[in-house]
Order: structure tokens, then sequence, then C-alpha cells
């Protein structure tokens, strides 16, 4: 996932301009998702507008999984790849949906508040449920040693922080997730 997330959020104007530019896009994301219904929920009294309702443009998988997405949601534009091949290809398609929407979004001086990468990788066990996960992961480090004597099924969740000063200085939250479930998409 590839995401740019601005300080404000998108307008009800941004968002029929993009849905009116998805023949730029159509043939990678022919499907169009829009929300039937929208729920707001605001203090008493607050006089504001409701947010804009998501609005995603899709392809799905023969298996009915995303291939790809580009969604614009309250004050984030992300773009899904779930048919990942390699970086060049998938970062030229992403980048080129990013110019694209930014293209039709050219009047708005946005201040971007966050980027994200999040990626999956899968590693599939073809075998019973023992297995001894020091086959694909390293002790130590950023795996803590109790994850090696949890037995099949298991999940951690961590994060830190590192200073950056390239592309841009501030700090980069590194999150690390790991599953290992007994059954994965079916498996």
């Amino acid at each position: 996932m590839f995401a740019v997330v601005g300080l404000s959020g998108f307008t009800y104007d941004d968002r029929s301009r993009v849905k009116a530019a998805h023949p730029e896009w159509k043939a990678l994301l022919p499907g169009q998702e829009e929300p039937v219904f929208n729920i707001a929920v605001a203090a008493p009294g607050a006089d504001q507008p409701p947010p804009m309702p998501p609005l995603a443009f899709t392809r799905f998988r023969a298996d009915g999984g995303v291939d790809w997405r580009l969604l614009l949601d309250t004050n984030a534009l992300v773009v899904n790849c779930g048919s990942c091949t390699r970086w060049e290809e998938v970062w030229t398609i992403v980048r080129g949906l990013f110019a694209d929407v930014a293209g039709v979004l050219h009047s708005q001086e946005e201040k971007i508040k966050s980027v994200v990468l999040e990626y999956l990788d899968v590693f599939r066990w073809i075998g019973d449920d023992r297995y001894d996960v020091r086959s694909l992961l390293q002790e130590g480090g950023s795996v803590p040693p109790h994850i090696f004597e949890r037995g099949p099924s298991w999940h951690l969740h961590q994060g830190w922080f590192v200073d950056a000063k390239e592309p841009v200085p501030g700090r980069i939250l590194r999150r690390m997730h790991i599953d290992s479930p007994r059954h994965f998409r079916g498996t």
C-alpha cells in the first residue's frame, strides 16, 4: 500500500473532479466503488460538514482479491497493489496514478502530513503444522526470542522511530507486523 496523507481533507469538489477523470486510469482500474451511505458522527452543535465519502477505483483478481485499487479517502490518497511483481513495475504504476490524481487536483495546495509504504511478503509452508520458524527468521534483532517458542500460530506487531535526513528531515516510523496463521487465504 502506498499512501499520501494530507493535513486537510479532500472536498466534495475534489471528489467530483477525480471521479470525472476516471477514464484516465480506467484501463488499469475499470471498477468504481462508492458507499451506498455515509455515516458521520459529530459533537452536538458542531457546525461542520460531514466528511467526504470515500471513492475507489479497483481491478479485482480472478479469486476476488484486489489486484489494484486507487482510493480517495477523507484526507488520504491510497494505492493498493495486490499482485506485486517487481518494484520498478509497481512503482511506475503507482507514481503514474499519483501524478494523474495530482494533475486533476492541481489547483489545491495541500500540505503533506505523512507518506506511507506498507508491503506484505507471504511465505507458504507446505507440510504439517509443525515447522521451525528459524528456517525463515533469525533469532535476535527485531524478532524477540519468545516468538520461536510459540508454536505454529503467532503474531508480532512492533515499531520504532528513525530520524531521517533524506529525502526530507523528519522521523520515520518503521512498523513490523509478522503473522504465522494456521491458514492464510484458504490454504
